[in-house]
């Protein structure tokens, strides 16, 4: 694949955020992007609703290599302790990955599939490969807007393939998420921390107002 400078891989990574949008509309899944939820913690990529309720979110990814991952593994950690503890245990976390797994170590996949409660491997689709190879292509020394971008992406023909597979996939996890969310360990650790975050949230606002 062509090697993209800093700047393209930023690009790179809202387009991919971008090309979730229509994926999520074609199925009449009501969403917001980017949302914040709360002024203090960190804003999910997505957050899907059901009836008017936030159920999940999901963080878009492309970890094109373990250096990637390394840098961004607190950070996801941290979004996921903080949404959990927000919404309360039942809400699950979902990671849409366009980048290739095996591009980084097998523990990093291992931390990353036991924090999140779903995983979407856009990669290991059929197709996947070719849909983030035209991304790049789409993206390589062009100065359009990642929205430019993103538009030219989803009206590749290799999108419809990658539409239904992860329509396919979404859904079965959202149909699983009461399972998904049931770890009994995990839903200790999440109203443990709750009461850390919100004591730290409260803490915070005095400080600033």
């Amino acid at each position: 694949m062509p090697t993209l400078t800093q700047r393209e891989s930023i690009i790179l990574g809202k387009v991919l955020e971008k090309a979730i949008e229509p994926m999520l509309s074609s199925k009449g899944i009501e969403y917001r992007f980017s949302e914040p939820y709360e002024e203090l913690l960190t804003r999910p990529d997505y957050l899907i609703y059901s009836e008017k309720k936030p159920i999940a979110s999901m963080a878009v990814t492309c970890t094109q290599d373990n250096q990637t991952m390394n840098k961004k593994r607190w950070r996801y950690i941290d979004e996921v302790f903080q949404l959990k503890s927000y919404f309360g245990p039942d809400f699950i976390v979902i990671n849409c990955e366009f980048g290739d797994p095996s591009a980084y170590m097998q523990s990093e996949v291992n931390l990353s599939n036991a924090f999140f409660d779903g995983a979407i491997y856009i990669y290991n689709f059929e197709r996947g490969q070719e849909f983030l190879e035209t991304a790049i292509e789409i993206v390589k020394g062009s100065h359009s807007s990642a929205e430019e971008l993103a538009y030219e992406l989803v009206h590749q023909n290799v999108w419809a393939s990658i539409n239904i597979d992860f329509s396919i996939k979404l859904e079965e996890i959202l149909s699983n998420r009461t399972q998904l969310a049931e770890s009994a360990v995990l839903r200790n650790v999440w109203v443990i921390e709750s009461a850390g975050y919100r004591t730290k949230l409260e803490s915070i606002r005095q400080q600033r107002f």
